[in-house]
């Protein structure tokens, strides 16, 4: 089973609303934790997530592609470089070019952008995201790094792209939402 979460915390402690959603799953699941910004493109996302949990189960942490995001995560951003088009039919295309990789995944040696994790509840369980009283930055790269410490594999899932408008209305700079 894969559960779909957009945790949100209204104290701004994303670590704790993490853990809250992955507490949920059966001990066999696996929670997408996913930004609210965030939308699969294809209709076939869910069959897409499953055949690479099937693939790869022993996994840590699963991410993808993205148009949209900061310049510590250009290895998430598909072409290096943040897409300003905002046209969602435009994105729905470039999804289902990347498509053509479906199973193909790059490991990656170090922290993602938390867009889209995809996290087996037994890695949780073992690893639980850090209790960041009112922070939501940097609790995705703290849970990466620690995962990488205890030998984990974070691979990213090289035939899916989803669409993260990632400040879109106000600019990739603007963080008066985290605030």
């Amino acid at each position: 089973m894969i559960q779909v979460f957009k945790p949100f915390s209204i104290t701004k402690n994303l670590g704790q609303a993490y853990n809250q959603a992955m507490a949920l799953l059966p001990d066999d699941g696996w929670g997408c934790l996913m930004d609210g910004d965030t939308m699969f493109l294809t209709p076939d996302w869910g069959q897409i997530l499953w055949g690479y949990v099937e693939r790869f189960p022993d996994t840590g942490l699963f991410t993808c592609w993205t148009g949209r995001g900061h310049s510590l995560c250009d290895h998430q951003v598909l072409n290096g470089k943040t897409n300003e088009n905002a046209n969602l039919r435009d994105h729905i295309k470039i999804a289902e070019e990347v498509r053509q990789k479906l199973y193909k995944a790059t490991e990656l040696k170090k922290e993602v952008s938390g867009f889209l994790m995809m996290i087996k509840k037994s890695t949780w369980n073992e690893i639980k995201f850090s209790d960041f009283p009112g922070q939501c930055l940097g609790v995705d790269n703290d849970y990466c790094w620690r995962l990488l410490e205890k030998g984990k594999k974070i691979l990213r899932m090289d035939g899916l792209y989803v669409w993260h408008t990632y400040r879109l209305a106000n600019g990739v700079h603007d963080k008066s939402h985290l605030k």
